[in-house]
């Protein structure tokens, strides 16, 4: 049996956004390695541009389409009372993590680009480390908890506005 599922099934979205985290989390190992205590040379300069290109594109987007399509959608169709609370405290707790990644961030890339041009910037490794550890614990909680949730409650409805409007979000991302 093929582990691939088609773009038209609830798993792709689902499967879609682990495979963002992982290509996230790859990338923050990689920024993890850049030893930030002396003048960066060309590669970790190269590094850096990479890494300022990747999150600034990457994770941004993903925390939006997760905001705008995802959480809304598991919502929409998330069993009143129980299963919804649930869902609405989750969402709120990711919501406001993903403030909190994205303004570690934004600090973090302006000491890169400081970096970049030359200049020094204390403290940079430690920004660094406690991206990786926040960004980690918030990717564990959405596959743990977030993901299997949704890809129940998109299984119950496939055929729902919502669930559709996710599957045509991925099909477009996978193009």
């Amino acid at each position: 049996m093929s582990d691939v599922v088609p773009p038209s099934h609830p798993s792709s979205t689902v499967n879609g956004i682990t495979r963002t985290h992982g290509d996230i989390i790859a990338h923050l190992f990689d920024l993890a390695g850049l030893s930030t205590s002396a003048p960066l040379d060309a590669a970790a300069r190269a590094l850096a541009e990479r890494a300022i290109d990747f999150f600034d594109r990457t994770m941004l987007a993903h925390h939006g389409a997760e905001e705008q399509h995802l959480f809304p959608a598991v919502l929409a169709l998330a069993i009143d009372g129980a299963e919804r609370e649930y869902v609405q405290a989750l969402v709120s707790q990711l919501t406001e993590e993903h403030r909190k990644i994205e303004a570690l961030w934004t600090e973090l890339a302006q000491r890169l680009r400081l970096l970049i041009q030359g200049g020094t910037s204390p403290a940079t490794d430690e920004r660094i480390q406690r991206l990786v550890l926040d960004y980690g614990d918030h990717a564990t909680r959405e596959e743990s908890e977030l993901l299997p949730l949704c890809h129940a409650i998109l299984q119950r409805a496939p055929e729902s506005k919502q669930t559709q409007a996710l599957l045509a979000m991925h099909r477009e991302a996978s193009d």
